[in-house]
């Protein structure tokens, strides 16, 4: 049980960013969507916040909408229910250094030692 409890479980924020009273508000807003019961349930269930998280919930999903009309299902995800924090160590820091823009990737020959 302790899963449904640590991150990036759904229910891991405490308190719940929604409650139950929540979930009619997000089915009227999902109407447009065309999407079938079990698409919705998983999306409450799994509340993605990603494109792929999406594609699990959502059958043949780059077939049915462009990814514009996945980031508004997502965007209103996360308006209804709420989104997850970014994780600190996913964060660049504060002062803009250590994003790796000047490490060099892939190791010249100059580099390597023999």
């Amino acid at each position: 049980m302790t899963y449904l409890s640590t991150d990036p479980a759904p229910l891991s924020q405490k308190p719940a960013p929604f409650t139950s009273a929540d979930i009619p508000t997000l089915l009227e807003k999902l109407r447009g969507y065309s999407l079938t019961k079990g698409e919705l349930l998983m999306i409450i269930n799994l509340r993605p916040f990603t494109l792929p998280q999406l594609h699990p919930c959502v059958d043949e999903v780059d077939d049915r909408f462009t990814e514009q009309q996945q980031r508004e299902i997502l965007g209103i995800v996360a308006q209804v229910l709420g989104s997850f924090p970014l994780a600190e160590e996913a964060l660049p820091p504060a002062d803009g250094t250590g994003d790796g823009a000047d490490a060099d990737p892939v190791p010249s020959i100059e580099n390597t030692a023999v």
